[in-house]
């Protein structure tokens, strides 16, 4: 089931609560509280409502979600009722609504309630101890990352048996780091079917000229590609990046739409992990910092540059982006932290399927990749992607 966004204007707001409205009004006496779906449009339909509704709970105006909080009781009761799972599927197909897999595209739609004024006073308040919270978690994950390092220096992590079986994953790491972050997480997404690399010779990546697409674009990124696909014979790629390696991994997806800069591949999906995509403040504020401490008007590199707030470049990466995610032919997939003192918030965020979101309020920027929860919602991720692509007919090469 496609989510169409031709059925209803993607920024008709009043239609989408209109919607609302009749999926949450009472039901009769004799009738089951999902026959109320049968009269009510397609599922499509329906599905594009709650995309709209669930984007303008997080992104609307301030006028669109104090209409939001006056439906309230209506979002809680239909939250109810999406959430029920595997008996949402089972009630669904035996009234004739959809069938087994659309009703899993359904499920789980939940609509996140803007917050009230008490919320968002006790948000404002906690934001200074929350990021605190944070960096020591990131301070306190300094030993591992040495012992990672130590790891890195004597092996390569790479496969040397790898999958042929499964869709390949590419992990790349963050600014001024290498791939020895990702020690845990592979363990995660297949030690079989998991590479990495680091963007520059050594350990560390700290070249100030390199722009991310210089990075996505390198001699050493598509000779990884061209090794993996001679390998295991697959053309289709799944990214996960974490935090700069966000920007990368969707810099090397649209050169792979777009371009034949590494030949016939396709990324169908990135995984975006603490990642800046929508800018970082932090980097101002940094910079703003050293200046003052350090007396020095050095300029930004041109990686940091390209991932503070109002960056042209970043701002065409993420539109475009977004776009393919509409147009069927790449998945995204964020994960973030409220606690992420480099970023924080709503900047790791990008897709506008509220499924393919996943945020927590307890880690620190670096801490995430040691973590249970994000390995855990990456296999599952995975999964689904795995899933999706081997149902689809061989001829279903440019849709995702």
């Amino acid at each position: 089931m496609s989510f169409d966004y031709s059925l209803i204007n993607k920024d008709d707001f009043s239609l989408a609560m209109q919607y609302l409205d009749r999926l949450t009004e009472p039901a009769t006496k004799d009738q089951k509280p999902l026959e109320k779906f049968k009269n009510h449009g397609s599922q499509s339909q329906i599905k594009t409502a709650l995309f709209i509704l669930n984007k303008a709970a997080e992104e609307g105006s301030d006028q669109q979600k104090d209409t939001l909080s006056l439906k309230s009781r209506n979002i809680k009761n239909l939250n109810n009722l999406l959430k029920q799972n595997p008996a949402f599927s089972e009630r669904a197909q035996k009234l004739g609504l959809c069938t087994k897999e659309e009703a899993a595209e359904l499920r789980n739609l939940q609509i996140a309630l803007p917050d009230n004024m008490l919320e968002k006073a006790a948000t404002v308040v906690s934001v200074i101890p929350r990021v605190l919270s944070g960096a020591v978690h990131d301070l306190l994950a300094l030993p591992f990352a040495g012992f990672s390092l130590l790891v890195r220096a004597c092996s390569d992590p790479n496969p040397s048996e790898p999958s042929k079986k499964h869709i390949p994953i590419v992990l790349l790491h963050g600014s001024g780091y290498n791939d020895s972050q990702f020690l845990l997480y592979r363990r995660w997404t297949g030690t079989d079917r998991s590479y990495s690399l680091n963007y520059a010779e050594g350990l560390f990546s700290n070249d100030s000229a390199s722009s991310i697409k210089d990075y996505a674009s390198s001699k050493k990124m598509v000779a990884l590609f061209e090794r993996i696909q001679k390998e295991t014979g697959q053309t289709k790629f799944i990214i996960a990046g974490h935090s700069m390696g966000g920007p990368i991994g969707l810099e090397v997806a649209r050169l792979a739409r777009n371009t034949k800069t590494f030949g016939n591949i396709r990324v169908v999906a990135v995984i975006l992990l603490n990642a800046p995509v929508r800018g970082t403040p932090m980097i101002t504020v940094a910079s703003k910092i050293s200046s003052v401490v350090c007396c020095s008007n050095k300029e930004l590199d041109q990686r940091k540059k390209e991932m503070s707030v109002a960056n042209f470049y970043r701002d065409q990466l993420y539109t475009e982006s977004l776009q393919a995610e509409r147009d069927g032919k790449l998945k995204i997939y964020t994960y973030g932290s409220k606690t992420d003192f480099a970023c924080p918030g709503d900047c790791t965020s990008l897709t506008e399927d509220p499924r393919r979101k996943y945020q927590v309020s307890y880690q620190g920027h670096f801490t995430s990749m040691l973590s249970f929860s994000v390995g855990w919602q990456s296999r599952k991720w995975i999964k689904e992607i795995d899933a999706a692509e081997a149902a689809k007919p061989s001829n279903a090469a440019n849709v995702v």
